[in-house]
């Protein structure tokens, strides 16, 4: 999200879609329903998703794509 270079030590794995939204994943091995973001993007991301009324009722996964 912020283009920014690092070590991948400092990278976490996010969904793509929250998880709060798609609920579980059948194909975990999938590498497309996830992505790799900086702690900051993480962080700023879930803060987002949780203040988003998709998040709060609506729950349709492709609103998030």
């Amino acid at each position: 999200m912020c283009n920014g270079m690092f070590e991948a030590r400092y990278l976490q794995v996010d969904h793509r879609v929250p998880y709060e939204v798609s609920g579980n994943i059948v194909d975990k091995q999938d590498i497309e329903h996830f992505m790799p973001l900086c702690g900051s993007c993480n962080r700023a991301k879930s803060w987002s998703c949780e203040h988003c009324d998709n998040w709060k009722t609506e729950k349709s996964p492709s609103l998030c794509m």
